[in-house]
């Protein structure tokens, strides 16, 4: 069965649509938040954001191991089959998630700056509620559920920098971590009314084992892509000062919301491509449809760049002249 390009364009609209209006809003927040931080305290933030960054990068990619597993078992139709190893990955993934919670509290008894000790904390919560939101958010995603979590990235877009800038004044650079903190706690609550994906704890050693084994490849190549991304950030919080991460972190944090806009093609096509190469007789059958997809979005990316580039040209040129 031939992929439909429309209809993977159609869900990529969904989500696109939702990452203009979280652009918009993050997007006003960081310019708001810019103008009533110091530009030290915003270095502060630079600094907190990259641990809450490498937290979630880092893990045993069991998530992504049975991203490809399950879309596969749903398209032989082995329901039954996807569940339980659903099960036993979100487990394996609360477990870890736990661990590196509290390895990054301890992390912040090497801080003396009590801004540092207290963000450090808010750091824990944040990485332990967002990845609670995540597999809920992508064991619906691996379902081709794409409304719901169409819905659910809503919640968070819309959420998210209204109780930042609400909170701005009061909580100061905290607002930055707490704002979309209580956005994931919201959409998670919304997952667990809309999205129920009948998750009960299922504790399976060597089955967490094999996926280790899997996921961790993929891990790799995932942690390798976002080095070469975060390289330059890394080095400016290691060497420079706070005031020159802030300059920064507030440059590339505009930049990222448009670069990331047509990211969601590939997501949306993944579980898809997956499904349907679990129903085909071989390999080859099962992934004729890459080459064709392949060109369409190469053609459509090359149409974008120069557009995204006059774009971020003319923010800056017109909302942040300093």
């Amino acid at each position: 069965m031939t992929i439909s390009v429309i209809n993977i364009g159609k869900n990529t609209l969904k989500f696109s649509f939702v990452k203009v209006i979280d652009g918009v809003g993050n997007g006003l927040a960081t310019i708001y938040a810019a103008k009533v931080l110091s530009i030290d305290e915003y270095g502060v933030y630079g600094l907190l954001s990259l641990w809450l960054m490498y937290a979630t990068l880092i893990g045993p990619g069991i998530l992504s191991a049975v991203s490809r597993e399950i879309p596969v078992l749903l398209g032989q139709d082995k329901e039954r089959d996807a569940l339980t190893i659903q099960n036993i990955a979100v487990t394996g993934e609360i477990f870890y998630t736990v661990i590196l919670t509290a390895f990054i509290l301890g992390a912040l008894l090497f801080y003396s700056d009590p801004v540092l000790k207290v963000g450090m904390a808010l750091v824990a919560g944040s990485y332990l509620i967002i990845r609670l939101a995540t597999f809920w958010s992508q064991m619906n995603f691996i379902r081709e559920r794409f409304n719901i979590v169409a819905k659910g990235s809503l919640i968070a877009a819309v959420t998210s920098p209204a109780i930042t800038l609400l909170s701005l004044h009061w909580l100061n650079i905290y607002a930055l971590l707490v704002g979309p903190s209580v956005a994931q706690i919201i959409t998670w609550i919304y997952y667990l009314i809309k999205g129920h994906i009948d998750f009960h704890f299922k504790f399976n050693r060597y089955e967490i084992i094999r996926l280790v084994k899997v996921g961790i490849i993929l891990q790799a190549l995932g942690i390798a892509f976002w080095a070469f991304r975060l390289a330059d950030r890394t080095i400016i919080a290691s060497t420079l000062s706070l005031e020159q991460l802030g300059l920064y972190t507030f440059a590339i944090s505009i930049l990222m919301y448009v670069v990331n806009f047509t990211s969601d093609f590939g997501r949306v096509l993944q579980p898809v491509l997956w499904r349907s190469a679990g129903k085909a007789d071989n390999i080859l059958e099962g992934f004729r449809d890459i080459k064709r997809i392949t060109v369409y979005f190469a053609l459509g990316t090359a149409i974008i760049i120069p557009i995204v580039q006059l774009v971020f040209y003319s923010m800056v040129r017109v909302l942040t002249p300093k």
